[in-house]
């Protein structure tokens, strides 16, 4: 199985695989570069490996929550190379990346930052999603909480907290959800809640 995939919604995270190669670049603590670094990573990912894009079988992209501008970098990246290539994607969400981990327990509560003590959340049970996306605070969040680990890709003020390896988590994703590609114009952002400046706005 041959794919690209990347995820803008935080840390930039770029993933090559060939055949049984895996090949990673992840910048950690960058968010607001992704429109800089994201093409050079991709293409240098290519070059080192001495691939090019008609190699590839598909794309995968994460397409949130996170970032709004990192999602849109990334789903416009990913949307381009579909209609420049003919290749067909797979969409993912951050959650899949955290349930997917090596590290991830099996009932696993998926939390990502939202900032100001709110989270979007997701809940998966042996990685079958059992509570929808949402957007809670970090008190709604421990009254849901259940017997459910939460799990993060960074630390928070959360009790029972698993920081997930992303990097395994995007690639055990792609290879449990591969069958789930869509046409490129069928990729929608998940942002779970509406913008600040939406939110100004209204």
């Amino acid at each position: 199985m041959n794919y690209l995939a990347i995820d803008t919604s935080g840390d930039l995270l770029v993933a090559l695989n060939i055949g049984d190669t895996f090949k990673v670049k992840h910048l950690v603590g960058n968010q607001t570069k992704h429109s800089l670094t994201l093409m050079p990573y991709i293409e240098q990912l290519l070059c080192e490996n001495n691939v090019t894009l008609s190699d590839l079988d598909f794309f995968a992209v994460v397409i949130g929550p996170g970032s709004f501008t990192g999602i849109r970098i990334g789903i416009s990246t990913v949307k381009a190379l579909c209609y420049a290539t003919g290749k067909k994607v797979l969409p993912l969400t951050s959650f899949d990346l955290l349930a997917y981990a090596n590290n991830s327990p099996e009932r696993a509560f998926c939390i990502v930052d939202a900032n100001h003590d709110n989270y979007y959340s997701c809940a998966y049970d042996q990685k079958k999603v059992v509570m929808k996306e949402c957007f809670l605070s970090k008190e709604q969040i421990l009254q849901n909480l259940g017997d459910f680990n939460l799990c993060a890709v960074q630390n928070c003020d959360l009790p029972n907290l698993t920081l997930c390896d992303v990097v395994s988590g995007i690639k055990n994703a792609v290879l449990n959800k591969a069958n789930n590609l869509v046409d490129e114009s069928e990729i929608l952002p998940l942002y779970v809640k509406r913008s600040q400046a939406e939110e100004e706005r209204c």
